[in-house]
């Protein structure tokens, strides 16, 4: 059986999952006192499942992962993260697998009969791009088919910028042949869909999925022959992981092979402003709860922010949310020379602009600046809007670092500081690490959110209308806009 917690931004998701368990377990977790949605919820929990299911949880990343170890300790329930779900299964059955990056690679090497590095530069980019393809393939759980890659250059902007060659169906067909079979090691996107293919029987009487708007299909079809019964919990509104599969699609899909619906929309978090204003992006998405702030939405000039910040501002209780990563690190920059503290709390970008300055090999910061700006020639021309923004975001915040920094080292030493994590000050975040997140005060820095090319595309319109929503109701208080 499949139920459905249809739930939106800040009404308790993960608590109401946990003491749902605890009511359909029949184990004491303390006093509360549920809403009426939530006390629905239990009441079905209770009545439709026993207590002496073996049951786990699905994380949707390791630090949720972590959080509900915490609060499950004391009890008989697993937790585990959608990815490891899948690598468990494998294990299970073949014994350790190790995680690789070049599980494909090896794959197309063997089928050429010669090392990839050894190709001439436009035959190994076609390989690539096949790579590319077949990742999306698993992720999405389809097989080669012209019809299938005409969905995956709809929905992924990013095929748009590989030169894909004529036989790309027949090439994928034949990687994917190979990656069917377990060889001791695995790529990220192999976890759910082998474990999907090679599960023998349910490992679970019942499933508890968090955040399950951001699954893919193969991640879904393994929960489904993981767990005899399933509880999915989401938002489809916050689905902004469209580059990992997540869809409306997808938890449209899930919705309509639910036996149950049952709604979870009142807010612990956003006053009644905010939901008017976040309903204005995505209607009924958000409904009041008890937070009765009387909030204000105001639009600021970036010249007053320093005054502001250093009034009556509490960083502890504020976050800065920005669309794009340069936005975040110009901002960065100037509350630096502004010295107000903050904190970068985006690890992956930190990682990004190491990764991406070690790409270039540079002399100098002179010698950075040059490769820059002959790569960013080359890449602007690129026939795909997304990519070429994506590479403009980079090379605009590479720039501002290198106006700001006089070494390359002092550019370490000055992403070593914004990134440390437990430096005190205001959070700065893009709109995707936002989810997850909330703060008294939120910033939104030169909006909108939303790309306007991006506002054409079918999918991608519906995955910026949720960034929107998404900042919007991070706030249990004011939200500014900061232009």
């Amino acid at each position: 059986m499949i139920s459905l917690i249809d739930a939106g931004p800040g009404t308790g998701k993960t608590f109401s999952l946990v003491y749902g368990y605890y009511k359909q377990s029949r184990q004491l977790y303390g006093r509360i006192e549920p809403t009426e949605e939530q006390e629905a919820i239990f009441q079905y929990l209770t009545e439709e499942y026993s207590q002496d299911m073996s049951v786990c949880f699905f994380a949707y990343n390791r630090s949720v992962k972590e959080k509900l170890e915490g609060v499950l300790k004391r009890t008989r329930a697993k937790v585990l993260t959608l990815h490891g779900a899948g690598l468990s299964v494998l294990i299970k059955r073949y014994a350790f697998q190790r995680q690789v990056y070049n599980r494909t690679e090896k794959h197309i090497e063997a089928l050429i009969n010669r090392p990839l590095a050894s190709l001439p530069w436009k035959e190994k980019s076609e390989w690539f791009a096949v790579k590319r393809v077949c990742h999306y393939l698993k992720i999405e759980a389809l097989p080669a088919t012209q019809e299938a890659l005409d969905y995956l250059i709809l929905k992924y902007s990013d095929l748009a910028s590989y030169s894909l060659p004529g036989d790309t169906v027949e090439k994928a067909a034949a990687l994917l042949s190979k990656a069917e079979l377990p060889d001791g090691t695995v790529e990220f996107a192999d976890m759910p869909w082998l474990a999907a293919k090679h599960i023998r029987a349910p490992l679970y009487d019942l499933g508890y999925v968090d955040e399950s708007q951001d699954i893919s299909n193969s991640t879904y079809k393994l929960l489904c022959k993981m767990c005899r019964n399933i509880i999915f919990c989401g938002d489809k509104n916050q689905a902004i992981n469209a580059f990992a599969g997540a869809s409306e699609e997808m938890y449209q899909r899930i919705q309509s092979h639910s036996d149950a619906v049952l709604p979870l929309k009142m807010t612990q978090r956003c006053p009644p402003l905010i939901c008017d204003h976040a309903n204005a992006v995505r209607p009924g998405g958000i409904m009041a709860g008890p937070n009765n702030h009387e909030a204000i939405i105001r639009t600021l000039a970036k010249p007053s922010l320093p005054e502001i910040l250093k009034g009556t501002i509490n960083p502890a209780n504020t976050l800065f949310i920005a669309r794009c990563n340069s936005t975040i690190i110009n901002l960065a920059i100037y509350l630096h020379t502004k010295q107000i503290p903050f904190q970068i709390i985006n690890k992956d970008l930190a990682d990004e602009i190491d990764r991406f300055i070690k790409k270039f090999r540079p002399a100098s910061l002179d010698d950075l600046q040059s490769k820059l700006d002959k790569w960013i020639d080359r890449m602007s021309h690129s026939p795909n809007e997304f990519y070429a923004h994506s590479c403009q975001d980079k090379y605009s915040y590479l720039c501002s670092l290198i106006a700001t920094c006089t070494s390359i080292d002092d550019i370490k030493r000055f992403c070593k500081e914004a990134f440390n994590q437990e430096k005190q000050g205001f959070k700065l975040t893009t709109a995707h690490g936002s989810k997850g997140l909330e703060a008294q005060n939120i910033f939104i820095i030169d909006p909108p959110i939303p790309l306007s090319f991006a506002m054409n595309h079918p999918i991608a319109r519906e995955q910026e209308l949720n960034l929107d929503f998404v900042a919007r109701t991070r706030t249990s208080g004011d939200l500014y806009y900061v232009k």
